[in-house]
């Protein structure tokens, strides 16, 4: 009586454990949306591509690790791991993220200089009311002066 129910209880403690192990659908679809989320930023590749390298890439995390260490890393890990898996399944199907990653980087700062560059000095040009006094603005011979008349408490 005793024995079988020691191998009923070892029996019962490996079924939960193994489930404990497998990835489910919902876990394989949350898989795979994130790395759809992580590709959104490459504008140049095809949202087949995209599909494409996110189902190699659910392929290659539900193939190397189990759902509970998977879980249990920390998200510098997470990330990293995702990086190096995006990498290699898009090296698998030939599409090069380097370059686009380039081209992507050189538009950002275009867009940055541009927001930097929006104002002039001579923008500022004029008289300005501020709680701690009025300052004028003024350009002579191309340098810019300031005048501040303090408001008198």
């Amino acid at each position: 009586m005793k024995t079988s129910f020691l191998i009923i209880l070892v029996f019962i403690s490996q079924w939960t454990f193994s489930q404990s192990q497998n990835w489910s659908k919902d876990d394989r679809n949350s898989i795979f949306n994130e790395f759809m989320n992580l590709l959104s930023e490459y504008n140049n590749i095809s949202n087949d591509q995209k599909e494409s390298i996110s189902l190699c890439c659910l392929e290659e995390i539900t193939k190397k690790y189990n759902k509970d260490d998977f879980k249990s890393k920390i998200d510098i890990e997470i990330k990293r791991i995702q990086q190096a898996t995006i990498t290699q399944c898009a090296t698998n199907i030939g599409v090069d993220l380097s370059n686009i990653k380039v081209e992507k980087k050189q538009e950002q700062k275009s867009t940055t200089e541009l927001k930097l560059s929006g104002f002039k000095k001579e923008d500022f040009e004029g008289v300005w009311n501020f709680e701690f006094g009025t300052y004028t603005f003024y350009s002579v011979d191309g340098e810019f002066k300031i005048n501040t008349l303090p408001i008198k408490m």
